[in-house]
């Protein structure tokens, strides 16, 4: 996957609604992206949190990547290790990355709960119409570890699906998402409660700012 592309999809981290995060720690997340022509391939992430602060920690092309979300600011940031460099996610960059044509979903609250990684979550249906008829993706939400920022989001094609837009509306946290194949895109396989350093949200100062490539 080329450099480009992995700015493409971090480059669509939606903004996010700070505040009422309680939860502290480390939770790892499986996500499953769709290959053309290929067989789906599995995505391992790390999402830190600690007092409404957000860092997601990514592998690329380039190595160790951090997606910072910083409560004071307000701001979105992209950390690029091994260039000593970080980028600031613009609204715009984000506006324009999750925009799409389809008309907004039906969400159905089935009231149906599941255990996940030993949090409790409930499903939540969201339907969208396409050309093949009714699609239904299932997003099993909690609302005990605060907001969720995809760092997925955009991967295939540079726009949010429905289920990713639909996660800002609802607040919460998805710990499993079920696609209509069957497939499950995202599921959260460990929660753990540690303390977590602030200096772990903190842009190095010796880390220079460059600009966001701009989008194709």
């Amino acid at each position: 996957m080329r450099w480009t592309r992995t700015l493409g999809f971090i480059a669509a981290l939606s903004p996010f609604t700070l505040g009422g995060q309680s939860f502290e720690g480390a939770i790892t997340i499986r996500i499953t992206v769709g290959g053309r022509g290929g067989a789906p391939a599995a995505e391992e992430v790390e999402y830190l949190s600690r007092g409404g602060n957000m860092r997601v920690n990514v592998m690329s092309p380039v190595g160790a990547v951090a997606i910072l979300g910083l409560a004071a600011e307000g701001k979105t940031y992209i950390v690029i290790e091994s260039q000593r460099a970080y980028m600031e996610v613009r609204a715009d960059d984000a506006a324009s990355a999750t925009a799409t044509n389809t008309g907004a979903p039906t969400i159905t609250r089935s009231g149906r709960k599941d255990t996940v990684a030993g949090f409790e979550c409930e499903h939540v249906i969201v339907e969208t119409s396409g050309a093949n008829g009714p699609q239904k993706t299932d997003m099993c939400l909690t609302r005990s570890l605060g907001p969720y920022v995809n760092p997925m989001a955009g991967f295939g094609g540079g726009r949010a699906t429905s289920w990713q837009r639909q996660l800002a509306l609802e607040g919460g946290f998805p710990l499993k998402v079920s696609l209509p194949d069957g497939t499950v895109a995202l599921e959260v396989t460990k929660i753990v409660r540690r303390r977590v350093s602030d200096a772990l949200f903190r842009i190095p100062p010796e880390f220079s700012k460059v600009d966001m490539p701009k989008r194709p």
